[in-house]
């Protein structure tokens, strides 16, 4: 199984600046069948267009559109297509030490519940199009612009973050 790092496919400018980078993201038309897991990011996939498996942890699921899921650092997964039906999906890697900040802003126990319950959400389509606006804000960007890239896709992330938080809210406990 490969092991992927968040530093892996990220140019040399922002290698020069990775403590100030704390997302990454692509957009994919095709299926990602080798297994991984991910040393120091927790990926959430978006799927837009199509159906596909998703083999968590030896458990196959297949989810349709609209469907927000993630994998974290105990994870291992692969992207098979479902379907001959084109497939679309977001990624949106993001530092699992940032990542802790932000959940623990919200709740102390958010992320360990995250980890612990399903890990698909449905999403409504009009949040899908705000992320993808400032997805596409981001990528127009240069190099250079590191911190408003970040913050373009610290608020696209957010958006994630605040529909599966209230998704949450009702089975959240306090122990």
């Amino acid at each position: 199984m490969k092991n992927l790092t968040f530093i892996g496919d990220i140019d040399q400018y922002s290698i020069d600046h990775i403590d100030e980078i704390h997302f990454k993201y692509h957009i994919n038309t095709f299926d990602f069948p080798m297994l991984h897991s991910h040393k120091d990011y927790w990926e959430f996939t978006i799927l837009t267009d199509g159906k596909i498996h998703n083999i968590l942890n030896e458990k196959k699921e297949t989810y349709p559109q609209n469907t927000l899921f993630f994998a974290c650092t105990t994870d291992a997964h692969c992207l098979k297509k479902a379907t001959s039906e084109k497939i679309r999906y977001i990624n949106i890697a993001v530092k699992e030490s940032y990542l802790s900040q932000l959940l623990n802003l919200l709740s102390p126990t958010f992320m360990q519940k995250l980890m612990e319950r399903e890990k698909k959400y449905p999403i409504p389509t009009e949040t899908i199009y705000k992320i993808e606006e400032l997805l596409y804000k981001a990528n127009l960007l240069k190099s250079a612009q590191l911190r408003t890239k970040n913050d373009l896709l610290n608020s696209a992330f957010l958006l994630i973050i605040q529909h599966m938080f209230s998704s949450q809210i009702n089975v959240l406990d306090d122990k």
